[in-house]
């Protein structure tokens, strides 16, 4: 009888070891999948964000909340720079990071969005010295 209760006791243990096993394997399956949406929305959601503080139209141009952004975050006392340097602005330039998380607290903004309202501003201050004339972009958009 003991050797039956033995028996019984393995089996149920191998029959949980099993099913723990089964599950666990489905629970990474899922969680590969859902990582693998989640890289694929992630572009999409970028650009949502970016929506709030710009305009839609190329070249896109900043909105009421991001001339708001751009006043009050302080970003504007930042040395001119291209998109790809404000995006690595928090590598290169740790010192201005800070007060730029300031300036994100006092507008209810994250320095992500901060960031982006700078390259737009920068890349305004550029356009001209490159021989692009925003205005006439601007009306290029209008007719199109």
């Amino acid at each position: 009888m003991e050797n039956l209760d033995t028996k019984t006791l393995i089996g149920v243990i191998i029959l949980l070891f099993s099913v723990i096993v089964y599950f666990t394997k489905r629970i990474f399956d899922n969680t590969e999948s859902i990582s693998k949406d989640v890289s694929e929305i992630k572009p999409k959601v970028d650009i949502l964000w970016q929506d709030k503080l710009s305009s839609v139209h190329s070249p896109r141009q900043l909105n009421e909340r991001g001339d708001e952004l751009l006043a009050k975050s302080g970003i504007k006392e930042i040395e001119k720079s291209v998109e790809e340097v404000m995006r690595q602005l928090p590598i290169h330039c740790p010192d201005v990071i800070d007060k730029l998380k300031d300036g994100a607290f006092k507008t209810g903004s994250d320095l992500g969005s901060i960031l982006f309202v700078g390259s737009i501003y920068l890349r305004n201050q550029i356009f001209p010295d490159l021989g692009f004339s925003l205005t006439d972009l601007d009306k290029e958009k209008i007719k199109s």
